[in-house]
């Protein structure tokens, strides 16, 4: 009897320190990542990246700092207030935090390198990627080399056709004073490393359609600077159908779908361009 009282001490003390080394090992990855994540959001990221990544369903771009990342996106919520002078780790909900740094991961996003941003609605978290994280995703796969967009003024000589049932841009001869004419549409371009060139085309009603669903205030973003904003809806809109029907990664792309919007249909923007975090309605648009 008294052997086997011992035994069983010993496995209750094994078990206790493989419980403690467990503990250890967490907080040895938080503190090697700069990170003081509350646990109740913090564990929910690390755990489901972890899921993720052990069944080969996610395999984190190797060029990605995640710990940087994540540093900076923590840092960025703890100085953020909503609306009403809340702070947002207050009013916003441990899973929607969660979800929404979880999807700024799997996309290879950065928050301080202006490539996403956090949302208040309600007591939700939500995370939009700007369009510098659209072309950042897109040229982080192996496949892409490079992503562009080119405005068409009046005046250019500009010709279109169709090869093996895409759109093709054939011709586009522009001069330096045809700058200061209207814009009549444009175009992106994604060029792979195999050469090919996938061109999205877009005439101006169809950029001002796009335009149209976007709730920034008096649009004085794309009046100011509608050069700068054409091609931005032709870059996101090229991204996001390139994502859609080229890229065989699910949980990438439902990622991407969640965090897709025109430019700043869920945020206002003042003159500058800076972003203003404010509560808005569950619409989302698609551009």
């Amino acid at each position: 009897m008294e052997e086997k009282e011992i035994v069983t001490t010993e496995k209750v003390e094994e078990t206790k320190t493989e419980e403690k080394k467990e503990i250890v090992s967490k907080e040895e990855v938080a503190k090697e990542m700069g990170l003081t994540l509350p646990k109740n959001f913090g564990d929910v990221v690390f755990n489901t990246i972890q899921q993720y990544t052990s069944n080969d369903s996610l395999t984190l771009f190797s060029d990605y700092n995640l710990g940087n990342a994540m540093k900076g996106a923590v840092l960025t919520l703890q100085q953020t207030v909503n609306k009403d002078g809340r702070p947002l780790m207050q009013c916003c909900t441990k899973d929607s935090i969660a979800q929404s740094l979880l999807e700024m991961v799997i996309q290879g996003l950065d928050v301080t390198a202006k490539q996403c941003y956090f949302i208040v609605r309600g007591d939700k978290l939500t995370m939009m990627r700007s369009y510098f994280g659209s072309v950042r995703t897109l040229k982080r796969l192996p496949e892409i080399k490079d992503v562009w967009a080119t405005v068409v003024y009046k005046g250019d000589t500009f010709k279109t056709g169709i090869k093996k049932g895409r759109d093709v841009v054939l011709e586009h001869e522009t001069s330096f004073e045809n700058r200061s004419n209207e814009i009549i549409g444009g175009y992106a371009i994604i060029e792979k490393v195999d050469g090919n060139l996938l061109y999205t085309i877009m005439n101006k009603d169809e950029i001002d359609k796009a335009w149209n669903k976007s709730s920034s205030r008096d649009k004085l973003v794309h009046k100011e600077f509608p050069q700068e904003m054409a091609k931005r809806t032709l870059i996101n809109r090229a991204c996001k159908i390139y994502i859609n029907t080229e890229v065989n990664n699910d949980v990438l792309v439902r990622a991407y779908n969640n965090t897709t919007s025109n430019e700043y249909e869920s945020s206002s923007v003042d003159t500058s361009g800076k972003i203003v975090i404010e509560a808005k309605t569950e619409e989302t648009i698609d551009v």
